[in-house]
């Protein structure tokens, strides 16, 4: 009960990371006992001691929910609970009451409270209540923050294509390629935004278009104030580059992969990288940093990120250096390489090698056959390996196998 100070088991999973808990009760003894409950118990919290202070304090987005005592000196509960489902009617609220309170309790409920706990108040169960009470408020947040910035993509980029659209022939790559970091920036509501390109010799990236005056530094291993290149497979951005896939890094500090990096002069340590593929090849990374305010850049949401991504490739391709890259692509295809396969390319000229010595000075097929598949089989440590061939009548059949 309140009062007996016992911490609440797993009340230790809860994180100061949460959004705030707003207490509202005009005894000092119940206020001051709940407020050290859930900050036992890991939650920030505010205070209000009537109802005029309590309607004061949930303008303030931080809070996530409100535990409201149905008895106050100047105003009620049920009427505060009234006015804040019209300011804030995402805010769920916990109605505190006494055991004589049963119909002011159903009236609470019929007006929208999401929970009520009987006085004496027992820890475990309040900070049960409180925890659920801030699940359904983060759902209920989250699911309004992807519709908006799924709404403030379409907006983006149909703002991008616009000013594309208008843009004359001689400035219209420099256009596009803004467009987009400004675009993504908008879309992300971060203040940092880089667009890297693979370069000519395809071996590294460059920044192409930026927002915000030094870009990424030390804090994420991207791109230093110089604007240099990136080789592919190195730091964050080449690393997202080769795996093709969303780099999302809330806390750079305490991310293995990027051990040693300072936070330099920016102030978020979270950053999120996003691989470009254009016509199924990939062109270059988008890198975003340092949200504008408590909704920008949301780490787990990959799949805006990804969609976004997806989107500013469609764009870039009316760019001369991603069509450059894109015929590069092409002709390597047509010759059976892939430039992002430096290593299996290696694997496969030794595994060729081997069967080139083994086959050496064989002119009976059978042998030579078998030679061939004897010498893949100890390169790729497989057996048996076997040869299958399209016989004239359409047949598969089995040519030769080496030995299993």
């Amino acid at each position: 009960m309140i009062g007996a100070w016992t911490h609440a088991e797993g009340a230790e999973d809860m994180t100061g990371s949460r959004a705030r808990v707003l207490i509202v009760d005009d005894e000092t003894f119940f206020l001051e006992a709940i407020d050290e409950v859930l900050q036992n118990a890991g939650l920030q919290t505010r205070l209000a001691r009537d109802g005029h202070s309590a309607l004061a304090a949930v303008t303030d987005p931080t809070l996530g929910v409100v535990v409201l005592d149905v008895r106050l000196p100047d105003l009620d509960g049920i009427q505060v609970l009234a006015r804040i489902r019209e300011i804030r009617p995402e805010l769920p609220v916990i109605m505190l009451s006494a055991s004589t309170d049963q119909e002011i309790v159903l009236e609470a409920l019929r007006l929208g409270a999401g929970d009520y706990l009987a006085k004496p108040l027992h820890e475990e169960e309040l900070v049960l209540a409180v925890g659920r009470a801030l699940d359904g408020f983060e759902v209920v947040v989250g699911r309004h923050r992807l519709r908006t910035r799924i709404d403030r993509l379409v907006e983006a980029m149909e703002a991008l294509s616009q000013r594309v659209r208008l843009a004359g022939p001689e400035e219209r790559v420099p256009v596009l390629r803004q467009g987009i970091v400004d675009a993504a920036s908008i879309v992300l509501e971060t203040s940092r935004v880089s667009l890297m390109l693979m370069d000519p010799d395809q071996d590294s990236l460059s920044v192409v278009a930026c927002r915000g005056s030094d870009v990424f530094g030390p804090a994420s291993g991207l791109v230093a104030e110089s604007l240099s290149s990136r080789k592919i497979g190195e730091g964050a951005s080449g690393l997202c580059f080769v795996a093709g896939s969303v780099l999302a890094v809330p806390d750079v500090r305490s991310d293995d992969r990027f051990a040693g990096h300072g936070l330099g002069d920016y102030e978020s340590s979270a950053f999120a990288v996003i691989p470009l593929v254009c016509l199924g090849a990939p062109v270059g990374v988008l890198c975003a940093t340092e949200g504008d305010g408590q909704s920008g850049l949301f780490l787990e949401e990959t799949s805006v990120l990804r969609l976004l991504g997806m989107q500013i490739s469609e764009f870039l391709a009316a760019d001369p250096q991603v069509e450059a890259i894109l015929q590069a692509a092409s002709f390597l295809d047509s010759e059976g390489f892939d430039p992002l396969a430096e290593a299996a390319l290696d694997g496969d000229a030794e595994l060729a090698r081997s069967v080139g010595e083994a086959v050496a000075g064989e002119s009976e097929p059978e042998r030579m056959l078998r030679r061939a598949l004897a010498a893949v089989a100890s390169r790729l440590e497989a057996a048996p390996v076997a040869l299958f061939l399209l016989s004239p009548d359409g047949d598969i059949q089995k040519a030769n196998e080496s030995a299993s």
